[in-house]
């Protein structure tokens, strides 16, 4: 019979039968009061979760049963205790997970979605030992947001964004003469010399530079920044780059930037809806070993992520090139392009989803391939058929599977 030991149990309790408990754990937490047992608390919940024993869907039905009802009080649990400690959106997604108990496919779901949770559950626990500082402001104590601000800024750099990179530098303690250091060699301007005294001097001429440079220039500095944070965190154990990111990713959001710092690399930032169905996208094409079309998603992001200008018909033409790649794998048509492929596979999307493709692919060949005088592409319009293609070739991977 499969076992699952429970977090505050010193012996292994069966899954099956009404006997089973979690309210030990529970009441460990309602009345500790030090974040080591809190750590301890959720570090067994979550080595419960990766060395919990499934059965198959053809096992007995006594068994199946055993598993399910047992996956679903170490759910449970996951929601009482480890809920309160993660982000509204990662709450939500804990929330969401059931198990049904006559169902096992419903526990291969929610083992799905709980593994996909386990990093951020696992940040929770570093998070402990390093509480949220009371001066942070009221909205970030209790976690409120409003909606983000439609994006607004992509070609420039605004003097808000240029103080707030400087000052939050200088909020995780990095001073006016580490500061220059970065900021000259992202200019390739030699420090003035004349400058010593770290205030004003060092900080007025940093300033300067960082107030007149070039708006491109700025998020090349903000990655040189980031870049010597995560250099200075590895040799002293410290968290800087994080949080650096965070501040920045934070204020692009609220100010209608179409940026955002992502591994330690300024990319373009779309609408809510465009940044979910592209990471799905790419996440879709590495889970079904497609490197090739994950690799043309990337590049289309690349292309619109360019400074100081994106280039939207080389976005259009990795967006469309990765659909291509899809269709050529699931069809075994090697050297088709994707309106030959729709043409000679009618089953390959319900009908007229297929005649609209083919529009779609005719249209973005015209705006990638065939550049004509006086006709540029849109951003909108670029965002607009990466974020189809994306779309498409999740459904795609999505329908074989």
């Amino acid at each position: 019979m499969p076992f699952v030991t429970l977090a505050g149990s010193a012996s292994k309790i069966p899954h099956v039968g009404h006997n089973v408990v979690i309210k030990d754990s529970i009441i460990r937490i309602v009345r500790m009061g030090v974040n080591q047992e809190k750590r301890e608390v959720i570090a067994e919940l979550i080595e419960s979760a990766r060395n919990f024993r499934f059965c198959g869907p053809s096992d007995d039905p006594d068994e199946q049963t055993a598993v399910t009802e047992g996956y679903r009080y170490l759910i449970i649990q996951f929601k009482r205790i480890v809920g309160p400690l993660l982000s509204q959106r990662e709450a939500a997604q804990l929330a969401a997970i059931d198990v049904e108990v006559n169902n096992i496919y419903s526990a291969y779901e929610a083992r799905a979605e709980l593994d996909a949770l386990l990093p951020d559950i696992a940040e929770a626990i570093e998070n402990l030992e390093n509480p949220m500082p009371l001066d942070q402001p009221f909205s970030k104590r209790h976690r409120y947001s409003g909606r983000p601000k439609e994006i607004t800024i992509r070609e420039d750099a605004p003097e808000n964004l240029r103080y707030f990179t400087l000052e939050t530098a200088v909020e995780l303690g990095w001073g006016p003469s580490p500061l220059r250091d970065i900021v000259c060699r992202v200019l390739r301007t030699p420090p003035d010399p004349s400058n010593w005294s770290e205030y004003p001097n060092v900080w007025g001429e940093v300033e300067g530079l960082v107030y007149r440079c070039d708006w491109f220039k700025v998020y090349d500095i903000i990655e040189a920044i980031h870049a010597r944070m995560v250099k200075n965190d590895r040799n002293n154990r410290a968290k800087d780059a994080p949080q650096f990111a965070e501040a920045l990713n934070e204020f692009f959001v609220e100010q209608g930037i179409g940026w955002q710092l992502v591994d330690g690399h300024i990319v373009t930032r779309g609408t809510e809806a465009f940044e979910s169905v592209v990471t799905e996208a790419t996440a879709a094409l590495e889970a079904t070993e497609r490197p090739t079309a994950a690799k043309h998603l990337h590049e289309a992001l690349q292309d619109l992520s360019r400074r100081p200008e994106a280039d939207l018909p080389g976005a259009v033409y990795h967006a469309m090139g990765s659909l291509e790649c899809v269709a050529r794998d699931l069809t075994g048509d090697s050297k088709a392009t994707l309106g030959e492929a729709l043409k000679r596979h009618p089953g390959l999307l319900p009908k007229p989803l297929d005649a609209a493709l083919s529009q779609i692919w005719g249209y973005a060949s015209n705006e990638a391939r065939h550049v004509q005088e006086g006709r540029e592409t849109s951003r909108e319009e670029a965002e607009l058929l990466v974020g189809l293609a994306a779309a498409l070739s999740t459904y795609l991977t999505r329908k074989q599977s």
